[in-house]
């Protein structure tokens, strides 16, 4: 597995997630991931190569949009990147993990 450097499209400022991203723009990990990449957060199913990485982020867009990320630790050592983050959002979805959310709670 070769790594890849980020252009200055996909750079990170001020510790948050790259631009990108938050411009919904998914092509970037085209760039920044190697092929066979694995989002170790991801659903077994859901965690190898850089279109399922872009299907999940898809998704988890569509079920929290006003998301925001913040690094917490980021650490790289040859080809590989590990990261440490803080999601804050607004759950949007009907279900999460395959449960049904709660319908009582305040929308």
């Amino acid at each position: 597995m070769q790594a890849r450097r980020p252009s200055a499209s996909a750079e990170s400022s001020s510790g948050s997630s790259p631009r990108g991203v938050l411009a919904d723009r998914l092509d970037v990990f085209d760039e920044l991931c190697d092929p066979g990449v694995t989002n170790h957060a991801a659903a077994p199913q859901a965690r190898d190569g850089v279109e399922s990485i872009k299907r999940v982020i898809g998704i988890s867009r569509a079920a929290m949009p006003d998301q925001r990320w913040t690094n917490q630790i980021m650490v790289a050592d040859d080809e590989y990147v590990v990261v440490r983050a803080v999601r804050e959002s607004t759950w949007c979805a009907e279900s999460f993990r395959g449960g049904c959310v709660n319908p009582s709670w305040p929308q």
